[in-house]
């Protein structure tokens, strides 16, 4: 599955990403965004990715080459904790921060987690397992 994110242009357009610079991804997914971000920060660029749901960052492991993956610290978390997980795992200096608070379509259609009443399954609505 290919995840193509439907904001990246503007996401890239406000956050105006330099070689070099590091961003964090409140709510990481599937990493469309970041893999944006990315573009324009290589070749040392970072990204921070945070999400509460571990299967989908496990799906960006799998889905990812290496060359982008060694330039990306993931971590399941809330992004509350924005400020702890950032000390815990070094990440500086920020150059920007993005919060995309909707759902992919991937969480909708093939998680069996209950977000959607388009499949035949408990509606439990819950990121974890």
């Amino acid at each position: 599955m290919v995840h193509q994110s439907v904001l990246a242009n503007k996401v890239i357009e406000y956050l105006d990403p330099h070689p070099g610079e590091n961003f964090i991804d409140c709510n990481f997914g599937l990493g469309g965004h970041s893999i944006a971000i990315l573009r324009h920060t290589k070749p040392s660029g970072r990204i921070l990715g945070i999400d509460l749901d571990q299967a989908s960052i496990g799906q960006f492991k799998k889905t990812t080459p290496d060359e982008i993956l060694k330039r990306v610290t993931l971590v399941q978390g809330n992004f509350a904790d924005l400020k702890l997980i950032k000390e815990e795992n070094n990440f500086y200096p920020v150059h920007g921060i993005i919060f995309d608070l909707g759902m992919s379509r991937w969480q909708l259609e093939a998680s069996d987690r209950g977000f959607s009443f388009l499949k035949d399954e408990p509606l439990k609505m819950n990121y974890q397992d």
